[in-house]
């Protein structure tokens, strides 16, 4: 088991402000609330009304809470700011094993089951009225940046409780979940905490720390494999190099060599990122841009959220993008990759270069560059949609680092020490000293003495 901080503190409404990480109340960040009587209603808060809004609900209503912190008052997760919990949602009364037992020996089970597995304990277990919860709290919130991460051990943790009725379509950061001390209307039943006991504090995790524990590779181990898949591809493509050379008459092109990669979520989520900060260098999408940047920041999206609220979460970019767009303007820009990704949920390939693949557009570096325009200057901002020029340059830049702190020398000093040498073996070679013996004076090579003497 992985060790843990228990760093919990005694808080205005418990275990509802652990869901966002302790420093949230201070962040200009915004948590969502819905209720639902005869109609479902949704409304963003600030975090520091957090407090307030809880005591304020009648817990006599379906009460819902968002699981995540937003930088805009949307629940979408183009808005998504922090997280600062992993959580899943059981429905066990759909299972023949789970259906019947009490809440006591449910929390048994599970414990049993997190022993037995070699599963970080939750900090909390949580009866919903009808289901279960676990979650499983942070020391500190996360930026939105993990999110790729953050959905992987949401997979994970969702498979591993799969036996008590895990529902995979209650994992994503945009989740309600019932709010604690509110009834579930369709059994009467409150929300509540079943474990720890009262009085006992929950266990907070570390996330990175977590993420060891569960995901099949911890963070190292996966750079390591990374590395040493990086490693037998350099081998294996000079060697198909050096096979296509032998053929070739005419030499040229190739790719950047050794340069850095992406699993495809992380990719689509920093490709959209640097959609938003390219819109934010120029001061906003221009007008002739608008239609492009929805296009393809639909095609990213379409790789990042579930088809059924990629809609959703389009709108809300439009706004973000474009405000001044119509509904049937974003509709008539995006529909073509909309329709894409729809297929795609459905199981549906299309034919590229021979081979079946996912019906879902995807775009080379090189053409996003073309298509929105980027300059060198835009470029040094962004992460991943760049130029192979680019790319090139930034290898270059963390392979020097690299040498750099390893104690390797600059080209000017490099330089400066060949001049140094020059000027010896030329004051040598005049007292009569053998090129042999100069060499060994200067601990270089022969050649290196003979260039010497010839510049």
């Amino acid at each position: 088991m992985i060790p843990v901080l228990n760093t919990a503190k005694t808080l205005t409404e418990p275990h509802q402000l652990e869901l966002f990480g302790y420093h949230s109340l201070h962040r200009g960040g915004f948590f969502s609330l819905v209720t639902k009587t005869n109609v479902t209603r949704q409304k963003s808060y600030p975090m520091n009304a957090l407090p307030v809004v809880i005591r304020s609900v009648n817990p006599k209503i379906d009460t819902y809470l968002s699981q995540a912190e937003f930088f805009r008052p949307n629940r979408r997760i183009v808005n998504l700011a922090h997280l600062g919990v992993s959580f899943v949602d059981l429905d066990s009364y759909k299972t023949i094993t789970y259906k019947e037992i009490s809440s006591d020996q449910m929390v048994g089970e599970l414990l049993l089951h997190c022993i037995d597995c070699d599963i970080p304990m939750p900090s909390v277990i949580l009866f919903s009225g009808q289901g279960y919860y676990a979650k499983w709290f942070y020391t500190r919130a996360i930026p939105r940046q993990a999110l790729p991460r953050w959905n992987a051990l949401q997979n994970e943790l969702c498979q591993r409780f799969v036996k008590f009725g895990a529902d995979r379509k209650a994992r994503d950061a945009s989740r309600i979940l019932r709010l604690e001390g509110t009834c579930n209307t369709k059994t009467g039943g409150y929300c509540r905490v079943i474990w720890p006991d009262a009085g006992k504090e929950p266990i907070h995790y570390d996330f990175d720390a977590l993420c060891d524990a569960v995901l099949p590779f911890s963070r190292d181990e996966l750079t390591d494999l990374r590395d040493e898949r990086a490693a037998k591809k350099v081998i294996r493509d000079a060697e198909v190099a050096a096979r296509r050379a032998s053929l070739t008459l005419v030499k040229g092109g190739g790719k950047a060599g050794n340069l850095r990669r992406f699993n495809p979520l992380q990719l689509s989520w920093d490709r959209l990122e640097d959609l938003r900060a390219l819109a934010k260098l120029r001061g906003g999408v221009q007008v002739g841009m608008r239609d492009e940047f929805l296009y393809l920041a639909t095609c990213t999206l379409a790789h990042i959220v579930d088809p059924g609220t990629l809609k959703l979460e389009l709108h809300q970019l439009a706004h973000e993008f474009a405000p001044s767009l119509t509904i049937s303007e974003v509709v008539g820009y995006t529909s073509t990759a909309v329709k894409r990704a729809e297929d795609a949920a459905t199981g549906s390939k299309i034919n590229f270069n021979g081979k079946l693949v996912d019906s879902r557009y995807k775009f080379r570096n090189s053409t996003l560059v073309d298509r929105l325009e980027i300059t060198p200057d835009e470029e040094r901002h962004l992460k991943t949609i760049i130029s192979e020029a680019e790319a090139r340059r930034r290898d270059a830049a963390r392979k020097y680092d690299l040498r750099h702190a390893a104690g390797a020398t600059t080209r000017s000093e490099y330089l400066a020490q060949a001049e140094r040498n020059r000027e010896r073996a030329i004051i040598l070679r005049s007292q009569g000293l053998k090129i042999k013996v100069i060499a060994q004076d200067l601990k270089v090579s022969v050649s290196a003495v003979e260039k010497y003497l010839k510049a």
